[in-house]
């Protein structure tokens, strides 16, 4: 936001105030658990965390999840978590999981209970889902039409971004895949959030 003010006012007098976070350990295996019983889930799903409307990329990520689970009936389903109107295809229907508003005190077993966090918006100024998921053991795939996002995981290494539903495709084959991998991308996600936030 600050770049972005610079640029519409040069000369404008700014001064930056952000987010903070705790340092405080992923939730322990034991508070992954019970979040996973506690609705019926079993963990390694993809996560979709935010409001649910077509600006923030949803339509999208429906469309290239449809294309990553079809023809893998071994494919972890995809959880939303938040508020919204918008319902995923019918033809998703039975591998998508609502998790609704999750409280603060779950959160972090929500995201730390995934695979892999997507946020197929391009609309970001900080992204703190992403920022939350690297935090509590998550690695993430962005939206790469987003500089925040994309500057984030590249400045990280604690996530890939994609420029094309191909792409995002490839990067949950990936990240569904290779859990050494994705575990090293969310260690270096956490060690940046903790240096930068």
């Amino acid at each position: 936001e600050g770049e972005l003010l610079g640029r519409l006012a040069p000369t404008a007098r700014t001064r930056l105030v952000s987010v903070g976070y705790d340092d405080v350990p992923p939730p322990p295996p034991a508070a992954v658990e019970a979040f996973c019983a506690a609705r019926g889930i079993a963990p390694g799903y993809v996560l979709y965390a935010g409001r649910r409307e077509t600006a923030k990329g949803l339509p999208q990520l429906f469309a290239a999840f449809a294309r990553f689970a079809a023809g893998r009936p071994d494919a972890p389903p995809l959880a939303l978590m938040g508020r919204g109107d918008l319902e995923p295809p019918s033809e998703l229907a039975g591998r998508v999981i609502d998790l609704g508003f999750v409280p603060d005190e779950e959160r972090d077993a929500a995201y730390a209970a995934a695979a892999v966090l997507v946020n197929p918006s391009r609309l970001e100024s900080l992204g703190m889902v992403g920022l939350e998921a690297w935090l509590a053991g998550t690695p993430s795939i962005v939206n790469g039409r987003s500089p925040v996002l994309r500057e984030h995981c590249r400045a990280s290494g604690g996530g890939l971004w994609y420029d094309s539903p191909e792409e995002l495709v490839e990067a949950l084959d990936l990240m569904t895949g290779d859990p050494a991998v994705a575990r090293a991308m969310a260690e270096a996600g956490a060690a940046y959030v903790r240096d930068a936030f």
